[in-house]
């Protein structure tokens, strides 16, 4: 059995510990998350159950059983682990929570060879404590929105666009590991994961070659467009706005009014392709959070390129 990680408040008679999650802590876990409001969720229950089943998940705990806090994360790239959940149970200090669960965050991602750690800075509670233990801002990202209306498929007629197929994953995965910087990767899993609950995900092919992807998923009359990706090779031939406006018309079709996307704020490329359909930036900028992880390289500017 994995040994817990322990500290005692001053005054305080019972310590803290954090272990690995199990597969009984999941009520204790969706209780937390029902309770506190301190919670990071970015991509919603699921994605952290998904964790927990990978064993990428932790717990602590108050004693050796209720649960006070709970940590998730996802192995982007080989050089990146990103934090893709937290809470922490009202009335406990933040700043306990962190230090404990970043101690074996960093642990776990030295052992696994990767370069740094990453948080998307959305909660305030949690971006702010991770700051003080010498995180960074490395990118922001902006959120951007399209009120809904009829629209024409345009782009590269050549291609053909259809829903994307189990076997084809590995090669989506390859064009995201050649587009996209590695904090920004959508590893296997991930996509795995998207095929089984996206209400759209279709590629673009030219010859029974894959050269673009696209996924989307819709609740109501709300709709969001998560990825959309080009091979390098064909970007700038239209594969990106033809992709681009054949999920926005599936999406007018299903009745969708308000689509929303995310894009870095220096992918230039990729917000004029938004703008020119009508996409309009909301002002939200979040910051990407970075730690760097290799005792050889204090400099946080020295890190791994984040692109």
């Amino acid at each position: 059995m994995c040994s817990m990680s322990r500290t005692v408040l001053p005054g305080v008679r019972v310590p803290y510990g954090i272990r690995p999650a199990i597969a009984s802590d999941r009520g204790a876990i969706q209780y937390l998350l029902n309770h506190s409001w301190r919670v990071y969720l970015p991509a919603g229950f699921q994605w952290l159950e998904q964790r927990l089943t990978a064993g990428d998940c932790w717990v602590m705990v108050e004693g050796r059983r209720e649960v006070a806090g709970v940590v998730a994360v996802l192995r982007r790239h080989p050089e990146v682990v990103s934090i893709v959940g937290a809470a922490v149970r009202n009335g406990m200090p933040v700043a306990l929570y962190v230090e404990m669960t970043l101690a074996t965050l960093e642990l776990y991602g030295r052992r696994q060879r990767a370069c740094g750690l990453t948080c998307l800075g959305s909660a305030s509670w949690l971006s702010e404590t991770l700051s003080a233990q010498g995180f960074r801002a490395c990118e922001h990202v902006i959120t951007y929105g399209w009120q809904a209306r009829p629209i024409s498929v345009t782009g590269n007629t050549t291609v053909t666009v259809e829903p994307v197929r189990y076997h084809e994953l590995e090669a989506v995965a390859a064009i995201d590991r050649q587009i996209f910087a590695p904090v920004w990767h959508k590893p296997y899993d991930e996509l795995e994961f998207a095929l089984g609950r996206a209400d759209y995900f279709v590629v673009a092919k030219h010859e029974q070659r894959i050269v673009g992807y696209c996924w989307s998923e819709w609740s109501e009359t709300r709709g969001h467009l998560t990825r959309l990706g080009v091979v390098e090779d064909w970007q700038g031939k239209g594969v990106g706005t033809r992709l681009l406006t054949e999920a926005l018309n599936a999406m007018v079709q299903f009745g969708i009014t308000w689509v929303t996307l995310n894009t870095q704020v220096s992918n230039w490329p990729a917000r004029r392709l938004y703008e020119r359909h009508g996409f309009r930036n909301l002002g939200q900028a979040v910051p990407l959070l970075w730690k760097d992880l290799r005792a050889t390289s204090p400099n946080p500017d020295a890190s791994v390129s984040l692109g």
